[in-house]
């Protein structure tokens, strides 16, 4: 068990560097939670191979350590991270070993964050750069404060991105936002980034902290077993099939069920449409209760909101309304309850009217194109394309467009 380390007070003038060495991360233990602190505060935390040396240990023992349930990342002082030390490496040019050593180390740093079960919150008291920014992206939760000012300017200073940085960023706000943080490193704020969805939320900086700890304590109260392997699926899901995602959640129900930790909403996220009621309480509670989810739900979830909200509502398994639901992406639309048959009939009336053999390829294509390269996808959509010339619905529908007549489809 890790015990604090005692930090050195830097408020003094005569606070000197070489007080902290040996002491880049602080260690503190509260029952199942445990807080790493980045403790470099006379340079904003910038990271240098220490730092990232002690933090690599610091996870392992984490999740070596049954009794840590989760763990908070956070920074000393007004920063939480400023980047690497680039005035460090200037005056200590690195040899070619140890320039590999510090790239393999931050690379392990942060695919541990990722990968680890042990849920991480970052606590993201300050500023973000580079690096602190990378870091921050590989915890599973990120709280962030308002005001701090976050940064990927590797690009504009002749180097190059880690922490699988690329993959994250536009897993979480898309290709288009993705290319121009990253392409310009433009200056954004805590807010505009939970805006974004880069973080889960923004709050005045002296919240970022208790926020945080009163997260992973929810956190650290859910059977770890099921919330490890929901952390192994979330992430990876959207690089499976459907059908993958699916053996993979069922090998996991099956292993969880032999465990002593020992759905209506699974099948509404398996329709292709989901009409709800505004009141309608929702809910994964499956990880509270110390089993495990099915039906496809954690690829579904993750494909329709996203990463982060998919780990908030199926690691805390909280309920939300039918009305929140539709505003999030979980469904289509929110309606009165007495409105929600009539609207799925009306609409499934329009679909009944549709091509069926397009209609078929297009069910087939939407889901898994996320999983295709785009010259993959681009030969799925031709193949089917050519296949669909060949259909007399096809000939139907363009004969009934040129006639101004309602198409009589036959399904070939």
């Amino acid at each position: 068990m890790r015990e604090r380390i005692p930090g050195a007070d830097t408020s003094g003038a005569g606070f000197v560097a070489a007080e902290l060495e040996g002491r880049e991360i602080l260690a503190t233990r509260d029952g199942a939670l445990l807080t790493l602190t980045l403790h470099r505060p006379h340079r904003l935390n910038a990271v240098n191979l220490p730092l990232y040396e002690r933090l690599v240990a610091e996870l392992e023992g984490a999740e070596r350590d049954a009794a840590v349930r989760c763990a908070v990342l956070t920074g000393s002082g007004r920063a939480f991270c400023a980047g690497a030390d680039l005035k460090a490496h200037a005056e200590t040019p690195m040899t070619g070993e140890r320039r590999e050593r510090y790239v393999r180390t931050a690379q392990r740093a942060n695919h541990l964050m990722q990968t680890m079960g042990t849920p991480v919150v970052a606590a993201v008291n300050g500023h973000a750069i580079g690096a602190g920014l990378e870091l921050a992206l590989s915890a599973d939760f990120a709280i962030v404060a308002e005001e701090a000012k976050l940064r990927l300017p590797e690009i504009a200073l002749g180097t190059f991105l880690g922490g699988g940085v690329v993959y994250t960023l536009a897993e979480r706000v898309g290709v288009l936002k993705a290319r121009e943080l990253i392409y310009l490193g433009d200056f954004f704020s805590g807010a505009e980034a939970a805006r974004m969805g880069v973080v889960n939320r923004a709050l005045p900086a002296e919240e970022v902290v208790p926020a945080a700890r009163e997260l992973a304590t929810r956190l650290a109260r859910r059977a770890p077993i099921p919330l490890a392997e929901a952390k192994r699926l979330i992430g990876p899901a959207g690089n499976l099939s459907r059908e993958q995602a699916l053996a993979r959640e069922r090998a996991a129900l099956e292993e969880i069920f032999r465990t002593d930790d020992w759905a209506g909403l699974e099948l509404a996220l398996s329709a292709d449409f989901a009409i709800v009621a505004e009141e309608a309480k929702l809910r994964l509670p499956e990880i509270a209760l110390g089993t495990f989810l099915g039906g496809g739900v954690v690829y579904t979830l993750a494909e329709r909101v996203g990463v982060l909200k998919a780990r908030e509502l199926i690691y805390l398994g909280d309920f939300f309304s039918g009305a929140e639901a539709a505003r999030m992406g979980v469904v289509n639309r929110a309606l009165p309850a007495e409105e929600v048959v009539p609207a799925a009939r009306e609409l499934a009336t329009r679909l009944a009217r549709r091509a069926p053999i397009p209609l078929a390829e297009a069910k087939r294509l939407i889901g898994p194109a996320g999983n295709l390269s785009r010259e993959q996808a681009l030969a799925r959509e031709r193949a089917a394309l050519e296949e669909i010339f060949r259909t007399d619905d096809w000939a139907e529908g363009v004969a009934a467009f040129r006639e101004g007549r309602a198409p009589d489809y036959r399904g070939r």
